[in-house]
Parts: structure tokens; sequence; C-alpha cells
């Protein structure tokens, strides 16, 4: 097999760790090297600002639910997301050499759809969206959209108190990246695990590689 970068990317709730941690075990037990690498949705620096700024109670509000942050300046935080990417992409490519098998159980497509659901109309960030979608392009061999209903995903997510509106924001942003990955190239697939077992999915999941190795 030569080396096989997959990519996860969803709303959390979706099922994406319980999936890529059962391919990465099923993938193992089969003898291959497998590396799963997470992104986080709030980056590094913009998170240890985030944490210290949430502190102070004028700071605090829905902007960023997540956190619990009002955003009052978009275009500072948009610059400082863009700038906290930068050492993620960078360990992205240097962990993964010498593994055969890369799972991305967060992926680029996750950070375009969080720049999409909190800075959609600023310039840097819009520029940040396209280098991302261009390392989406290039990089991953195939690409899993894990999907689920708001009602289940709110189920699952039960104790983060998640406004139901920010969810149905991020369920149409999802939607609408894969519907603009799937126009623009193939190996695009949709795991919707509302009503299936975690096995179930990794079955469709374990078909859908198949099919693009070849096998």
């Amino acid at each position: 097999m030569d080396r096989l970068e997959i990519a996860f990317y969803g709303p959390d709730g979706s099922g994406k760790t319980t999936l890529a941690k059962m391919l990465r075990e099923y993938m193992g037990r089969r003898g291959y090297n497998v590396y799963i690498y997470w992104i986080r949705g709030v980056h590094t620096l913009a998170l240890i600002i985030a944490l210290i700024l949430s502190k102070f109670p004028n700071m605090r509000g829905r902007d960023i639910p997540q956190l619990g942050l009002r955003v009052t300046n978009r275009l500072f935080w948009c610059l400082i997301e863009s700038i906290s990417i930068i050492p993620i992409i960078i360990k992205y490519y240097l962990r993964g050499r010498g593994y055969e098998i890369i799972i991305s159980e967060r992926s680029f497509p996750d950070v375009i759809a969080w720049f999409l659901t909190h800075y959609r109309n600023i310039g840097i960030c819009r520029l940040a969206m396209k280098y991302l979608l261009s390392l989406t392009l290039k990089r991953y061999k195939v690409l899993f959209y894990i999907r689920a209903d708001k009602k289940t995903i709110l189920r699952r997510r039960r104790f983060e108190n998640l406004p139901e509106n920010f969810l149905d924001k991020q369920l149409i942003i999802y939607d609408k990246i894969y519907e603009s990955l799937r126009e623009i190239r193939d190996r695009v697939y949709l795991v919707d695990t509302t009503k299936k077992s975690p096995t179930q999915s990794l079955l469709e999941i374990l078909e859908s590689i198949r099919e693009v190795e070849g096998k």
C-alpha cells in the first residue's frame, strides 16, 4: 500500500474520534503503521489568549460558545487564529513521517468550518481558508464527512450547554463544505452516524477505502 492519508471532518459529537480510533485499531491489527493526528478547533495561541480573557466578566459571552467568550474585534481574532494554525500545519507534515497510514481525526476542512462559523467575511481569514482548501485537495487521499443530525449531536454533547442555533449554523456550513468538495474532487464520502452503530459506520468507511485502493 502506498502512503494513505485519510481525513475525517464534521461537527463535534458526530463520531469522528470513535471511528478514527476504531480504524486505527483495525489497520494496526493488519500490520499497518498508523498515526492519528488531531487538529484543535481553537488553535494554541488563540486558545491561550481566550482562556486569559474569559476570566474577565466583561469578556464573557456566547460569540465563541466553546470558550464562553465575547468577541469584540473579529479582525484581531481572525489574525490570531490564522497565525495559530501555522505551527499546526508544520507539525502535521513533520509528525506523519514514517507512517503508512495517517488518519486526521480532525482535519483542515474542520478549520475551514471554524473560520466560516466565526470570521467568514474577514479578508485574512478568506485567504487562510483558501490555503487550507489547497492543502485539503493536495494532501488527503480520501475524505470522510462524519455527520449526525442535530438531535443526535445535542444528545451526545448534552453536558456542553450548546446553543441550538450555533449547531444549526455549523451543520449548514459543514454540509456546504461537503458539497463544495464533492464538486471539485472525488474520493469524498459522507458517513451519517445518526442511526448507525460505530461498527456499521466503520464497515462503510472500510468499504470506501477498499474502493479507493482498488482492493
